[in-house]
């Protein structure tokens, strides 16, 4: 329902002629998915037979499930003006100067992701271009929509994620600036037709992106943290078709591929649900860092308390692959997915400075393969379980300083290979806790030499479980196991003209989670555990002088982390040492790591 309240349409005089231009005065919209599923029967005749929940590739025909619920109260303001003319010839010019305020959004699975103020702008002064006169190029017929400038900024306030009973995050910002500048630019040329596979239907989308100088932020209890710097721009391909699997059989429009193995990596068949494809995206992103307290305060460390989630300061990267959504969680509404990604010519930074130097993986290949993942909004949170996964990541460099020039410390090769890994994120931080020293309390905190501290009542909380299973195939003799669904660990060095293989390598071998438990030596639910409660806070912080520490007048911000990480048994099978012409050694076997709770507390704050 859209309610228009001093609306009015004028004719007015703009950069490219007359425009008709919509004045939203102060209007209202209010909009409620209440769930949205799909049908991939496809004609099947065994569509509506009963098949077994989670199976990789099945239909689920058992039980209506959906995406999930939306629901939008949108109040509205600014304009829109339309003038004639696209970026080349005949088309729209399309001015958005739209901005939103006191406004809800909210999506509810069997949680809820709500943002109960919600506020924004929508601002292009160039002008979106459409132009429909199907331009032409080598592949065919295509209409394209371009932009030379386009900012869009958001806050979510009083953000809650899991449990509506949870406390909030406070407030998250984003502030994001694409702006064409030499080949660098920004459109979108729609083609029909999606996967080659996939027969004329679909539809292919050529993407080309830059965003320039833009910012997320965070907002605690009051206290303000910005990603600041944040950049990225890159080119490639993308198709989306409604897909399905001959995991039931061959039969129409089902497509299994010249690998029909579902549960391998090099599976290139398709499976059920909306395929979304990737082909030769090569894209970079980047940021300066952290700023705390105000825009303008001065760029400190702490992103790389950020890559146990995966995310790196620095990332350029090309990318193939797809992705396959299917209607319903683990349980209830949300999706479940399976992807295969294939990451080539990738450099990650771990750490860097303002100069590009730090620790960077160069020359990386990241291969990841996810089978019956799901995505929920629980009381738990967001979560996400990744379902069974194998992943390779290859680094021909791991380098100290510059990304082309730094001292190598060899070649890093990491597989890993998990069942039932979740990762869960919700509202509300570490609260109150003690700092340096043990106790639930503050007199006990303060007895122990700890300090109590209080960071409030929002900031985010992280779960993330890894369950690495044991690879059964067994443990080869004198030689090092390519199975591709294994925990190995692999460093390299010496290698004999750079070639990879070639060296001395120092091998772990099928290391694994347990649950420990003598009487059930198979069982494999606890997992290895990292719990992160992040929070912008004020801490303690002191100048080291001659004399001692002196406490600064001021407690500053910082980036608080709040770590745990723990584990009930952690097996590796076998330790090695290669070496390039005397072959492969077990120097260790059996190697078992038992009870661990290691705790820490962490502030990063700028240094003045």
């Amino acid at each position: 329902v859209t309610y228009l309240n001093n609306a009015y349409l004028n004719i007015v005089s703009g950069g490219s002629g007359q425009e008709i231009k919509l004045d939203l005065g102060t209007s209202r919209f209010v909009g409620s998915i209440a769930g949205i599923g799909l049908d991939l029967a496809h004609g099947d005749p065994t569509a509506g037979v009963a098949v077994t929940p989670g199976s990789p590739g099945l239909r689920d025909v058992d039980a209506p499930r959906s995406f999930g619920k939306l629901d939008m109260d949108l109040r509205l303001g600014g304009s829109i003006s339309i003038a004639g003319g696209g970026a080349s010839g005949e088309g729209l010019r399309i001015k958005p100067n739209i901005t939103t305020a006191n406004s809800l959004f909210q999506y509810q699975d069997e949680g809820v992701l709500r943002a109960e103020n919600f506020a924004g702008s929508l601002i292009s002064n160039a002008g979106l271009t459409l132009d429909l006169d199907l331009e032409q190029d080598g592949v065919g017929s295509y209409a394209k929509i371009a932009f030379q400038d386009l900012k869009f900024n958001a806050t979510l306030g009083g953000l809650i994620m899991g449990s509506p009973s949870n406390q909030k995050l406070g407030g998250l910002a984003l502030d994001l600036n694409f702006l064409d500048h030499d080949a660098r630019q920004n459109w979108l040329k729609l083609l029909p037709g999606g996967d080659p596979n996939s027969g004329q239907k679909g539809i292919s989308a050529d993407l080309s992106w830059n965003m320039v100088n833009s910012s997320l932020a965070l907002t605690d209890n009051g206290n303000t943290m910005w990603f600041s710097g944040l950049r990225t721009h890159g080119t490639g391909q993308f198709t989306f078709d409604l897909t399905k699997s001959c995991a039931a059989g061959v039969s129409t429009s089902c497509y299994a591929g010249t690998n029909s193995d579902i549960n391998s990596g090099g599976y290139n068949g398709h499976f059920d649900g909306m395929r979304l494809g990737f082909k030769n995206v090569v894209g970079s992103y980047s940021f300066d860092g952290l700023r705390i307290g105000t825009a303008d305060a001065p760029l400190q460390g702490g992103t790389e308390l950020l890559v146990l989630m995966g995310i790196f300061p620095a990332y350029d990267f090309t990318l193939n692959g797809q992705v396959t959504l299917r209607a319903g969680g683990a349980v209830g509404d949300g999706l479940r997915y399976n992807a295969d990604f294939y990451i080539g010519e990738a450099n990650a930074a771990i750490t860097v400075d303002e100069n590009g130097r730090g620790l960077w993986l160069s020359g990386s290949s990241y291969d990841m393969h996810y089978r019956e993942g799901s995505l929920d909004i629980s009381n738990n949170g967001v979560e996400l379980r990744k379902g069974t996964y194998w992943s390779k990541l290859d680094v021909d460099n791991v380098r100290w300083g510059d990304l082309l020039t730094g001292s190598s410390i060899g070649r890093l090769v990491l597989k890993r290979y998990e069942q039932g890994s979740t990762l869960a994120i919700s509202s509300g931080g570490a609260g109150e806790l003690c700092v340096g020293g043990s106790g639930s309390n503050s007199s006990a905190c303060v007895a122990s030499g700890g300090r109590w501290e209080n960071r409030g009542d929002e900031g985010i909380s992280v779960k993330l479980k890894n369950v690495f299973v044991r690879d059964g195939s067994g443990n080869p003799a004198n030689s090092v196991s390519n199975n591709e669904k294994r925990n190995q660990i692999i460093i390299e060095t010496w290698r004999v003209n750079g070639e990879n293989g070639k060296g001395s390598q120092l091998v772990v071998d099928n290391f694994h989670t347990s649950d420990g438990n003598p009487s059930n030596p198979n069982a494999n639910t606890y997992g290895f555990n990292v719990d992160l409660n992040l929070d912008v806070a004020p801490t303690k912080v002191c100048n080291k002088t001659a004399s001692g520490c002196t406490p600064v007048s001021h407690d500053p911000l910082g980036f608080a982390v709040n770590g745990r990480v723990h584990f009930k048994e952690v097996n590796i099978d076998r330790i090695q040492h290669v070496h390039p012409t005397g072959g492969a050694v077990t120097s260790m076997y059996g190697v078992k790591l038992q009870n661990a709770d290691i705790r820490a507390n962490l502030t990063a704050t700028p240094i003045n």
